[in-house]
């Protein structure tokens, strides 16, 4: 019952079955991850879940930032090279990746890239997703969602962790974990999409 006073049901989101044939679990907004979420968990678990990752991810608010660069990921994984302080945080497109990390590191390396014409754009977030900021959120996120019951999806599920389709009975503590400081795949979740069958698509 909880969940349902706390978060939109599927209907007042246009969610309904009958609407769709698959969704893409790119998890930022609480609404996002309820739409995701309550496909393989139970409503409890599913707040579970979005209370969790949003509660910890919120002690690194202030801590570092993002920025948006128009390289492919090969060439942005060699500027990022070995360097603890930056982290690829998301790979939108086939030209397009999201930089998270160190303030100053960030700003050394925008130098760089706008010095060769490189498209860049910091962007106005609090929280430095899918950073090494992230890293001792680990073991209390993992043990908030221990336990959750995992069940078959009910529609189609493809992650932006995976850039895959996932199993609903994939989606453990562990996994969440990965979906909170591992790169978002949303380019390769399209084309996954795509490769389906897919060719209408609603971001909310």
């Amino acid at each position: 019952q909880a969940g349902e006073l706390a978060n939109p049901r599927d209907e007042e989101l246009g969610l309904d079955r009958a609407h769709h044939s698959a969704l893409m679990a790119e998890v930022v907004s609480r609404i996002h991850a309820d739409a995701a979420t309550r496909r393989a968990h139970t409503g409890d678990d599913a707040v579970r879940v979005i209370y969790h990752r949003s509660r910890l991810q919120h002690r690194t608010t202030g801590q570092g930032t993002l920025v948006a660069i128009g390289l492919p990921v090969a060439e942005a994984r060699a500027r990022v090279g070995t360097r603890a302080d930056v982290s690829i945080a998301a790979v939108n497109a086939p030209g397009a990746v999201t930089l998270s990390g160190e303030p100053s590191a960030l700003r050394a390396l925008v130098q760089e890239l706008e010095a060769e014409n490189v498209f860049c754009r910091f962007l106005k977030v609090d929280v430095p997703f899918h950073s090494h900021y992230m890293d001792p959120l680990r073991e209390e996120l993992i043990e908030c969602l221990g336990g959750i019951t995992l069940r078959p999806e009910t529609t189609p599920l493809y992650s932006t962790v995976t850039g895959a389709r996932i199993a609903g009975t994939d989606m453990d503590g562990h996994y969440w974990w990965r979906n909170v400081r591992d790169p978002v795949y949303f380019a390769a979740a399209v084309d996954a999409l795509v490769d389906a069958g897919h060719d209408l698509f609603l971001e909310i």
